[in-house]
């Protein structure tokens, strides 16, 4: 049996608050039930910090209840207050400071793309005209799947990582425009449901390569998995977010980190296991992922 609820005794309604992080205005969706979930909508475990608080490490979304009323505002970003939309009390969000150094590296451009990346506005477009228009009864999963819909992967989003947390840097490998090191991060990344701790850190030579490259390869990466359902796109090495050198002020500091390739870049692979590789079964099989991964990540943006 699937119980409906009553749109005219459970109004939903949705607004925006501003953010003492980026000072910018966020949404906040008011919903006249308990919401008792205990994974986000990406999927990921929900970080209790009180009987009453949740939130989401990867997306930064708060699921703030009141325990007078039994209802819940969902607030799509980090602020430090919440108000019950029923009875007006003022609930002050519980969160470590710490927590928010994912999104937090101090490039405000950087940044910015972080917190862009768990923006959720066009979920939040279409589940403001479906409460406009919903019927007299509604299942409140029906409004939850609109935002449980938007994820593709089990992946995590990009993060600022600081330095601080690798271990064994060494340099592996130089080319036109970067360095490449091998490191070891301490708590590793999750990854389609894997823990990888051994990470590949991209420097590039100077300011003026990070100012014309480092966003965009981590633009590039985040929406071509985000926005491609394609199974060929994750044969491309995949880039977990950034992190910073101490040492140096300067863009050249920020350090792209990526997906480690035991197996190392093509041009070694095939060096080392030409003659082994038959046409049939290997060589057009590589050809084709690369060229599906090229044409996924080409498209991006278009």
């Amino acid at each position: 049996m699937q119980f409906k609820w009553c749109s005219d005794c459970y109004l939903i309604s949705s607004g925006y608050i501003e953010s003492n992080l980026t000072k910018k205005l966020i949404s906040i969706i008011y919903f006249p039930w308990w919401e008792d979930n205990s994974n986000c909508y990406c999927g990921e475990l929900l970080v209790f910090t009180s009987n009453c608080q949740k939130y989401c490490e990867n997306c930064f979304i708060f699921f703030i209840g009141c325990r007078y009323c039994l209802t819940t505002n969902i607030i799509f970003g980090i602020t430090n207050q919440s108000q019950c939309k029923k009875c007006k009390r003022v609930t002050t969000i519980i969160l470590d400071s710490k927590k928010i150094i994912s999104i937090n590296s101090g490039n405000s451009v950087l940044d910015d793309f972080l917190v862009s990346i768990r923006s959720y506005q066009s979920e939040i477009a279409k589940f403001t005209s479906v409460i406009k228009n919903i019927d007299k009864c509604f299942a409140p999963s029906e409004i939850n799947n609109i935002f449980r819909n938007r994820h593709k992967s089990s992946r995590s989003l990009m993060k600022y990582i600081p330095y601080s947390k690798f271990t064994n840097v060494k340099k592996i490998a130089e080319g036109g425009f970067s360095i490449i090191y091998q490191a070891t991060l301490l708590d590793g990344i999750k990854y389609d449901f894997r823990t990888e701790n051994i990470l590949i850190l991209k420097k590039f030579k100077n300011s003026q390569y990070a100012e014309e490259y480092l966003l965009r390869e981590l633009m590039s990466n985040h929406y071509g998995y985000t926005d491609n359902r394609n199974f060929y796109v994750h044969m491309v090495v995949n880039t977990y977010g950034f992190t910073k050198d101490p040492r140096v002020d300067r863009l050249d500091s920020y350090i792209l980190v990526m997906e480690y390739a035991p197996s190392g870049d093509l041009h070694k692979y095939l060096q080392k296991n030409f003659t082994e590789i038959d046409w049939r079964k290997k060589k057009l099989v590589i050809l084709f992922n690369i060229t599906n991964g090229y044409l996924n990540f080409k498209h991006i943006g278009k």
